[in-house]
């Protein structure tokens, strides 16, 4: 930088380097100081502190000879930032090299990688950067068969004689692994019939090797086969399918498809709607006054083609009503429904019966065949009755009573009519 002055005093030219402002004794161990000068001097500074804006002036004349000095900068970024490679494979990232402050030059871009992977690969290096424009190289990155499964970092660089800029790229290496699913995923099966479903074996990340497969049914509701019991992945057969064949379903379950290799056993459900039957009662709520009874009709139904005898019970919450079921077994035949009923008495069974107290209970009803199994919940409420006169468990019962209190008043008025006798 030539400097020159006019005036006989002794001038400085300085650059504020550390920022603390136009003052007329700077920190020249830090700012930027020339030799004084008239009449002129040739002032060759390095600039070895960071980019940015910095205002240079002069000793004497503090506020008329003032101005500003910029030092370019570049920015570095890569995207994505993040990657999954697997095992023995690569992926890219493109690197940007953006000019800031009208930066202009050439820039030499470096990687560092894990210990034992090989050097990342620049698409353009070094990079030329034009004053206000961004450039770009293309980031090849290998990741080693064998290389443990796990987070990585690899530092990306950019520097000219001057400035270095870096970023960073994640890598994550996931292990081989493979999934299990099935299609379709839901299977309706009629009485006498069977269904069919793929079973799919995925490999991902570079899995290789062999695939145990079983099927897994709940209760033995049915006989579960599979086409093969075990598949072979590779790089290059990626995926294997396994037919699985569902027969002599009852009710509604999930067949269990689990595939295995080593520790890894991802596992796949195939919903089944075999034959199976349907309960319902009516009304489905019960309002009972103490003493009362109420009869119930159970239907049942058949689903998918079902047929076979079905068990009834009844059972009442603690304290509840009696309950009885008329009758206990029912022949459901294919194509239809039959019914059943439900007596319900709010009141103890027996000659000397005592009425239920007023509440809230449940009726439990249970229906089954074999393994089968669906329960029916009836919501049961006793409630006192309206009449003051007391609670009649029976009328007929009632009744008797009436007569022999009839019968005693009687025999007391015949033995007050009758004389009295000498003696």
């Amino acid at each position: 930088m030539s400097l020159e002055s006019g005036e006989g005093a002794l001038h400085t030219f300085i650059v504020d380097v550390d920022k603390d402002g136009v003052i007329p004794n700077p920190t020249c161990s830090i700012d930027k100081c020339s030799a004084q000068f008239p009449p002129s001097t040739t002032y060759p500074f390095v600039v070895d502190f960071g980019p940015g804006t910095f205002t240079y002036y002069c000793s004497i004349h503090l506020t008329t000879m003032v101005g500003t000095f910029i030092v370019s900068d570049f920015g570095v970024s890569s995207s994505p930032s993040s990657l999954t490679i697997p095992q023995g494979s690569n992926a890219n990232s493109t690197v940007s090299i953006t000019s800031l402050n009208n930066y202009a030059g050439s820039v030499t871009l470096s990687a560092t990688p894990p210990t034992s992977w090989p050097p990342p690969f620049f698409g353009v290096n070094p990079v030329p950067i034009a004053s206000g424009m961004t450039s770009t190289s293309k980031l090849t990155i290998y990741v080693p068969p064998g290389t443990s499964p796990g987070p990585y970092s690899i530092t990306v660089t950019a520097s000219d004689s001057f400035i270095s800029q870096s970023t960073n790229v994640a890598v994550n290496v996931p292990a081989p692994s493979f999934t299990v699913s099935a299609s379709p995923a839901t299977l309706t099966i009629n009485s006498g019939s069977s269904g069919t479903s793929t079973i799919t074996v995925a490999g991902s990340y570079g899995f290789s090797g062999t695939v145990s497969l079983s099927a897994t049914v709940p209760y033995s509701r049915a006989t579960a086969m599979l086409s093969s019991a075990s598949v072979m992945l590779s790089a290059t057969a990626t995926s294997a399918t396994s037919m699985l064949t569902v027969s002599s379903a009852l009710g509604m379950f999930n067949v269990t498809v689990t595939a295995t290799s080593g520790p890894t056993a991802p596992s796949t459900l195939v919903a089944v709607n075999g034959p199976d039957f349907s309960i319902k009662t009516s009304p489905s709520t019960v309002s009972l006054s103490q003493g009362s009874s109420a009869m119930l009709a159970i239907t049942l139904s058949s689903v998918n083609g079902f047929s076979g005898s079905v068990a009834l019970s009844a059972s009442h919450s603690n304290g509840g009503p009696t309950v009885t079921v008329s009758p206990t077994s029912l022949q459901v035949s294919s194509s239809g429904s039959i019914s059943a009923t439900l007596t319900v008495t709010a009141s103890s069974s027996g000659t000397y019966s005592t009425p239920i107290s007023p509440g809230s209970y449940t009726i439990t009803l249970n229906a089954t065949m074999g393994s089968l199994s669906h329960t029916e919940t009836i919501p049961l409420t006793v409630t006192s009755p309206s009449s003051g006169a007391g609670i009649l468990t029976s009328p007929i019962f009632i009744g008797g009573i009436a007569a022999a209190i009839a019968v005693v008043a009687g025999i007391v008025y015949v033995l007050r009519r009758r004389p009295k006798t000498s003696t």
